[in-house]
């Protein structure tokens, strides 16, 4: 293990970043370890299972980027999802890593444990978005688990990206936190009347949205 957190290491490397840290040169052995001999490789990532925290430094250096984008490929260029999902990324790599005998097992592991973190968030928004779908009509609401309805899942993100962003905050709020109109109202100063009719304007531009999608398919 790296550290009790994993992500201790990282939270360090992301705080020497903040104060401007990394314009230090980095020590000849932590240098060292980044050739593409199977040996030093061994030893560089030998070194952070031990904790050594420039050795973890040298690795997000090195590899925060790689990462990045790939994710930046498999979310389609998006940047905010991509950005996300490599501090995921690395905080599950700083609890799990490992020695490697060479750059090309460590690479493989690192771009699994992204595709994994990818397939994961997938599967959660697929959970989110059908929690909206039966609210829109459009057809979005019925047979989602079946071949072929995965286009409705997609447009509806997509219409859900291209709401203001108070909309999309009550959709977070309503659907997603599970919270309901009373609390919502109560929270932002707006009447119960006031927030059950932006709900269903932004329900209506939902369902529009998808109902174009789907004629322009057709």
């Amino acid at each position: 293990m790296v550290a009790d957190d994993g992500s201790l290491l990282l939270v360090t490397h992301e705080l020497a970043n903040a104060m401007a840290l990394d314009a230090i040169s980095v020590p000849a052995k932590v240098s060292a370890y980044l050739s593409d001999s199977s040996e030093e490789t061994s030893a560089f990532t030998r070194a952070i299972v031990r904790g050594d925290e420039e050795a973890f430094g040298q690795f997000y250096d090195q590899y925060g980027g790689r990462v990045y984008g790939l994710l930046l490929v498999l979310t389609s260029g998006r940047e905010d999802v991509a950005r996300e999902l490599q501090q995921v990324v690395m905080i599950k790599v700083a609890r799990k890593f490992r020695v490697f005998k060479n750059e090309a097992e460590l690479w493989a592991w690192l771009s699994q444990v992204a595709r994994n973190a990818f397939r994961d968030y997938l599967r959660a928004q697929k959970r989110r978005l059908k929690t909206i779908a039966p609210d829109i009509g459009a057809g979005a609401g019925a047979g989602m688990d079946i071949p072929g309805a995965e286009p409705l899942l997609e447009w509806l993100d997509e219409a859900l990206q291209k709401l203001d962003q108070d909309e999309r905050l009550l959709i977070e709020a309503f659907y997603f936190q599970k919270q309901r109109q009373s609390e919502i109202a109560e929270a932002n100063g707006q009447t119960l009347k006031a927030v059950e009719s932006k709900l269903a304007r932004v329900r209506g531009k939902l369902r529009a949205f998808i109902l174009r999608r789907t004629r322009h398919e057709e």
